[in-house]
């Protein structure tokens, strides 16, 4: 088992297929465990960016999906059709982490829905297994000062050692309250260390930011990788920059931190409705005053500055994604109404990357 500072991560793995890695003072094999530290004090976060082999707005996406608790392919599919590939039923992806930590449904909970169901006549009041709210089970556990540890259960024994394309690779997720200090451990079992694990790796730092902000507490997060797998032809993950940035926030406001949530839960989904390829070209809609009317209802209310340019994030990345060319001058006012510079600054470099 190796322990490595994230951030240093460039001086402790090189590539080279199928043979010993050379490191800085110790020697890696491709599979062995590995655990990757990160200092996760708030705004203090080492993200991917400035990379070519990541999706920002499948990114940001990806962490609203995960933690409204949904399965569905189609908002992700919406971002990046890689993600067709991974589903058995064209519907839904299996090994969704956000039913498991929102909703999940274990024995005693089948238990529970039996034994009611069995005093129930009609078939039509059956009830269905109340799923339990890992996430916000740990936050309380931990804010009640009484318990200082707190784990999410991702893998499902009963679901994943059958055959699917999207078995998760996350494990568990497990928050360890140390004083003043909240520390999170990611396990996972087998990951390809490419640009999918940025998404992982993005929606747990964000995650375990959001854990800190609204405990008034710094920390630390541990991806704990069991098997680690690097790419056919190129560590795409070594190309990735790794540096501080003010992509994450300082902190958030605590009271506003739900509404906020559930108006970008709110704003991403009528974005998706509103542009695709046909609607960003047709001369019967005006795209872009709808877009200012979303804004308006669901993006100008948010006090806080992080999520405000959270949700502009993905209004841009859509834009670009189905329609640059004839929203411009409309993107370069939603860039400067921007505050984070993190962001700003990677959707910049993201377009200039498409230009070339």
């Amino acid at each position: 088992m190796i322990v490595v500072p994230i951030e240093n991560i460039k001086e402790i793995i090189s590539y080279e297929q199928h043979k010993k890695l050379a490191t800085k003072n110790l020697d890696y094999v491709c599979g062995e465990p590995i655990i990757f530290k990160k200092n996760g004090s708030l705004g203090i976060y080492d993200c991917f960016v400035n990379s070519k082999h990541t999706n920002l707005g499948f990114r940001l996406a990806y962490f609203l999906w995960n933690l409204k608790g949904s399965n569905m392919l189609a908002p992700l599919s919406y971002y990046s059709k890689h993600v067709n590939n991974l589903t058995d039923d064209n519907i839904t992806l299996r090994g969704a982490y956000g039913p498991r930590m929102r909703f999940w449904i274990g024995a005693d909970q089948l238990q529970e829905a039996i034994n009611t169901n069995s005093r129930i006549d009609d078939p039509e009041d059956f009830v269905k297994p109340m799923g339990v709210d890992q996430l916000q089970k740990c936050f309380e556990d931990l804010e009640s000062g009484g318990i200082e540890t707190s784990s999410c259960i991702i893998f499902d024994p009963s679901l994943d050692f059958e055959d699917s394309n999207n078995i998760p690779d996350l494990i568990s997720i497990t928050f360890k309250r140390i004083g003043d200090r909240l520390d999170m451990i990611a396990n996972f079992g087998t990951v390809q260390l490419d640009g999918e694990f940025v998404n992982d790796y993005f929606f747990l730092s964000l995650l375990h930011a959001c854990m800190c902000s609204l405990m008034n507490k710094k920390g630390f997060i541990y991806f704990c990788i069991a098997n680690p797998k690097f790419g056919e032809e190129k560590n795409e993950f070594y190309d990735y920059n790794y540096k501080c940035n003010d992509l994450m926030p300082q902190d958030f406001l605590i009271d506003a931190f739900w509404d906020n949530i559930f108006r970008l839960y709110d704003f991403e989904k009528h974005l998706r409705c509103a542009v695709f390829k046909e609607s960003v070209h047709s001369e019967q809609i005006d795209l872009e005053n709808h877009c200012r009317m979303l804004m308006d209802k669901f993006i100008d209310p948010i006090e806080d500055a992080f999520w405000q340019d959270f949700g502009k994030t993905i209004l841009i990345c859509s834009l670009l994604k189905y329609g640059e060319s004839n929203y411009q001058n409309y993107i370069e006012d939603v860039l400067d109404s921007m505050e984070n510079g993190g962001f700003k600054k990677e959707i910049i470099e993201k377009m200039e990357r498409e230009k070339k």
